[in-house]
């Protein structure tokens, strides 16, 4: 009897080592997919897994017990536990270090509260019938089995309970952490404040629930120790699907929260593109005035200069130098009235033209050899949607280099219209991991980094599509942005 007991403590231990070995390896995946190591992924796994397994045994063997402040106690030690681990190791994501700590422990808690009830209760209830069915099967008198096998078969057939409650366990954890991070797509976006209460809260009130439920199973008092699956039988089913009711609540929250993120960046995202429209509408209704009342003053200066120079040599009978020179300096003034850049639209002629001069004044080298192209039919509105959106990226991008320079190009593969915005940078770009598009690195990025994706918006009206690569040339940072657009679809529009 007392080698069995022995048997029943190792059982014991080692399925409690497999369990935290199993939640140490779940957790540290799950927190992976949420916040970015400080470490390589080696230390950071040797750490976690040693720091992680020694906690939880501890945490296990002080508190283990059903008593209603220990249990509490035993909670918060693991919330706090937990965001030790990951300050020590990951670095801090604001609220969303909460969110993955509160998510994974109510999984972890409510997974386990099902498996103990389904698993051990249940099959743990078979395990005498068991018994008298293989004493039946054997031809033995039930008794007598029991004395001579019964404690080897229990054994057996709490080792074998034991191993299918482990792999559900694990399997269930899983399966619920794996739906959390597939449900949560927007992992860059940095959590607000009332954003982190419509996460946390639920899976709070979760856990809490838990704890309450699991003070409600087990009744100790001195020499009384029942459960309630003996009072009210029917809970046997009823909390485990409760607690299923639990772990869906909170799935449907973190769906729910994307769904809201997902339409708040695309209201955004529509608000502002509306708003580059209508204001590039006016701009431009009004720049079209002046580009043509600027043409026809430039044309008539000119042949004013021209009549008046010929009328000068008239007079005079000769060529005067000073005359010659001052003429000279007011052709020179009449032609920067003209644009610079000539596209072969005089809308796009306007937009490289105000950019470049932006950029000139800001000391950065402005090139230009794009071209509107001749074929399809481009709206107008959307290529200056690219060109302002690229080019104003381009301008911020180059500020504080010593030699800042901005290349547009523009060139034709068949019916694939090409526009490339070159220019240099400091500093590190960093891609998200959703859009695949620079992160933006101003205070508030809701409001900001929307030129891009605004220009990859436009360019999918036109079956295209935007492509981001860096490069390091010479001892610098290239960035290009290419924009393909397909002037076939544009046909059919």
């Amino acid at each position: 009897m007392y080698n069995m007991s022995y048997c029943y403590e190792i059982l014991s231990a080692v399925m409690l080592v497999v369990r935290c070995a199993a939640s140490s390896a779940l957790c540290l995946s799950y927190t992976r997919s949420f916040l970015k190591e400080k470490n390589n992924r080696r230390s950071t796994s040797a750490v976690w897994h040693i720091i992680y397994i020694l906690g939880a045994l501890a945490l296990y063997y002080a508190f283990n017990t059903v008593n209603v402040f220990q249990n509490i106690i035993c909670t918060v030690l693991k919330i706090v536990f937990l965001m030790i681990l990951q300050r020590l190791l990951f670095h801090n994501g604001g609220a969303i270090n909460w969110f993955t700590v509160f998510s994974f422990l109510v999984g972890r808690t409510l997974t386990l509260s099902i498996i103990s009830v389904l698993v051990y209760r249940i099959m743990g209830d078979t395990h005498i019938d068991i018994l008298y069915g293989i004493a039946e099967i054997a031809e033995m008198d039930s008794e007598q089995f029991l004395i001579e096998y019964g404690h080897i078969v229990l054994f057996v057939l709490n080792a074998v309970t034991s191993v299918i409650a482990a792999v559900g366990f694990i399997l269930m954890l899983k399966l619920y952490l794996s739906i959390i991070k597939k449900s949560f797509r927007k992992k860059d976006h940095r959590l607000q404040r009332k954003e982190s209460v419509f996460l946390i809260f639920p899976l709070a009130a979760s856990l809490c629930i838990s704890i309450t439920v699991r003070m409600m199973e087990f009744t100790e008092k001195p020499e009384i120790y029942s459960d309630i699956f003996d009072v009210v039988p029917v809970t046997i089913f009823f909390i485990p699907f409760v607690d299923f009711l639990l772990l869906g609540t909170n799935i449907a929250s973190v769906i729910l929260f994307q769904s809201l993120v997902e339409y708040n960046e695309e209201k955004n995202k529509r608000d502002l593109l509306e708003s580059q429209i209508s204001r590039m509408e006016s701009e431009i209704k009004e720049m079209q005035d002046i580009y043509s009342d600027i043409r026809g003053l430039r044309h008539d200066m000119k042949n004013h200069i021209t009549d008046i120079s010929m009328y000068v040599k008239k007079v005079l009978g000769k060529d005067d130098p000073i005359v010659e020179d001052y003429i000279g300096k007011m052709t020179e003034t009449v032609d920067r009235l003209d644009f610079s850049f000539n596209t072969g639209n005089p809308i796009t002629d306007i937009i490289v033209h105000q950019k470049g001069m932006e950029a000139e004044k800001r000391g950065i080298s402005f090139m230009s050899d794009f071209s509107f192209p001749v074929k399809g039919n481009i709206d107008v509105y959307d290529m200056g949607i690219i060109l302002n959106n690229a080019l104003e990226n381009a301008v911020e991008a180059c500020e504080g280099l010593m030699e800042p320079y901005i290349f547009l190009r523009s060139y034709t593969k068949g019916n694939l219209f090409f526009i490339e915005s070159e220019n240099n940078f400091s500093g590190e770009i960093e891609l998200g991991g959703e859009t695949g598009l620079p992160l933006t690195s101003k205070k508030n990025p809701d409001s900001h980094g929307l030129g891009l994706s605004n220009i990859r918006r436009t360019a999918e009206k036109y079956m295209g599509d935007i492509d981001i690569s860096t490069v390091k040339k010479d001892g610098e940072r290239i960035f290009t942005l290419t924009v393909m657009l397909n002037t076939d679809s544009a046909l059919k529009k």
